[in-house]
């Protein structure tokens, strides 16, 4: 069935509209993909604030050190390093989601990135790979990070025997999670929801669970305009 007499004069006007566009192109253009556009790219680039240092907010700050070996910095909180997310094929971490090839946030583009998305799932995670990414700070040197708190280690909490926290309340003995629903592997007590200073008469080391210390609010650094006559330059 062909169209009706009112749409033929549109559907040729429309025909003849992308024959005229097709004329001005080179062979090589109406072969290939179009290019990235600028303003997408732009866009992109304001979202992952590159305005500031290269993508790391470590380098420019004073919680360097505010988050674990293993985690890095990104707008205000730490997340596990996309190094270690991606066996480091994707070093830089450019969103919570996202992991980039490149060393430099500038030089990322939507092709050169690997994805992950998820809420304290997939690439948005802690260090431990499966929490939530926390604000800046660290557990005490007796603690250990699970489920974004710290509580005192379960290796010193069953002097060794279940050195694996399950819970806030348990601790098994091996890392496997489906042999830790064995009750001889594992053992449930309130007292595991412990910080690293119960005991010590320490007001300054928390006896019960709690969230990393140390940390703060990191502001972003202002992008610094260049002159004019320097970006001629």
């Amino acid at each position: 069935r062909g169209p009706s007499p009112s749409r033929a004069p549109a559907a040729v006007g429309a025909v003849v509209g992308l024959q005229s566009v097709a004329a001005t192109l080179a062979p090589s253009e109406m072969l290939t993909p179009p290019p990235e556009s600028v303003a997408l790219d732009n866009y992109f680039k304001e979202m992952m604030w590159t305005g500031g240092p290269s993508g790391s907010q470590e380098a420019t700050t004073g919680l360097a050190n505010a988050c674990f070996d293993y985690e890095e910095l990104f707008n205000n909180l730490c997340y596990r390093t996309c190094k270690l997310l991606t066996n480091g094929s994707f070093p830089l971490r450019t969103s919570p989601w996202t992991c980039c090839q490149a060393s430099q946030i500038q030089d990322c583009f939507f092709t050169n990135q690997i994805r992950n998305l998820g809420i304290c799932s997939g690439y948005d995670v802690d260090g431990d790979g499966k929490s939530c990414p926390h604000p800046p700070g660290k557990c005490l040197p007796n603690e250990e990070l699970f489920l974004g708190e710290c509580y005192e280690k379960c290796s010193i909490l069953t002097n060794g025997v279940e050195p694996y926290r399950t819970s806030a309340v348990s601790c098994c003995k091996t890392h496997l999670a489906l042999s830790c629903f064995s009750p001889s592997n594992a053992d449930m007590d309130n007292g595991y929801a412990a910080g690293g200073g119960a005991g010590d008469d320490d007001p300054n080391t928390p006896a019960e669970a709690h969230a990393p210390l140390g940390g703060g609010v990191v502001v972003a650094p202002v992008p610094v305009p260049v002159p004019a006559a320097a970006a001629g330059a």
